[in-house]
Order: C-alpha cells, then structure tokens, then sequence
C-alpha cells in the first residue's frame, strides 16, 4: 500500500462517491449513510449534503472515501471507509486537513475510532447523556452527539481549527 495524495479525487456528492465504489466494487462500504447511521435517522448527520473524497490505489481503484459537511459553523464527518488497509487513515487526514478553519465534529464507529483520535480528535465529554461544555456548538449537533452516546457502538469526537497567529495578528492589527 502505498498512498498518494495525488490519487485523492473529489469532492464529489454522495451519490456520485457511491456511484464509483458501486461500479468498481458492487457496494459501497457498509452501505449508505442512512444504513451506517441508523441511530443518527432523522439528525443532523443524516440531513445535510455534504462533499466526500474518494482515494484510489496503485491500480486506480477506489479503496477509501471520506465524507464531510458544514453545518452552522462547523463541519461534520459523515463517513469513512477504507476497503484498502492504511487508506482511511491517510484519506481521513487528507480531507480533515483540508478543513481546518472550523470545529470538526462526528460520531465515529468502529476503526474510526482509533483512526480520529490519532488525527488530534477527543472524545466529547458527556454527563447525565448531556454534553459538557462545548458551548460554542449549534443545538441541533448538541443533540445528535447526544442521541450517538446513547448508543455504544459510537463514539462523539470533535478536534478544534487550527488559526495560523499570522492570521491573528492581521485580524487584531485592523
């Protein structure tokens, strides 16, 4: 496995990204957001549109997608999967990369779970099914990561922007 930034094609919308795995693969990972993300029906994570990346391999098949969407002022993971060890990782980082100048937040499953902490993610504090601190989020996100802690299988992350100080300086010297 050798990954390439070069072999990262997108954004392409969901039906698009399904589209390509499904003509290379016959599926597309665990199915669709709605199949993966049955807890979530009917949230957030569910509703928005969003843009994925698609990473393809030495051959050029199409072995990982990772999927985000902006919502209110942050953005949003809405799928990850790899058909390729080392791939969702490496595409994870890519697109997370890409979109550093907001909260980034998600309900990771499965080996997103280790991959996101990895990548500088924390899990979201939680008492009482209530999210802790977080302020700063819209309501309607508060309430899907809470609906998420409910189930086990999930885990909610979120990792902060990052603002260069260069672009502190400039906003402060105005």
């Amino acid at each position: 496995m050798t990954f390439s930034e070069d072999r990262v094609k997108g954004p392409f919308s969901e039906s698009e990204a399904e589209k390509i795995f499904v003509d290379a693969h016959g599926k597309w990972g665990k199915g669709t957001r709605a199949e993966r993300y049955r807890t979530l029906d009917k949230t957030i994570f569910a509703q928005i549109s969003g843009q994925w990346w698609i990473a393809y391999n030495e051959e050029n098949i199409p072995v990982a997608s990772q999927g985000i969407g902006e919502f209110e002022g942050v953005y949003l993971l809405l799928g990850l999967h790899s058909q390729q060890t080392g791939y969702g990782q490496n595409t994870a980082e890519y697109v997370v990369s890409r979109h550093s100048d907001k909260p980034i937040l998600g309900a990771a499953m499965g080996g997103g779970q280790t991959i996101f902490p990895r990548l500088g993610f924390r899990q979201v504090k939680f008492s009482d099914n209530r999210i802790q601190g977080e302020d700063d989020l819209p309501t309607e996100v508060k309430s899907a990561l809470e609906i998420a802690n409910e189930n086990s299988e999930l885990m909610s992350i979120r990792k902060l922007f990052y603002r260069p100080v260069a672009s502190w300086w400039v906003m402060l010297s105005r």
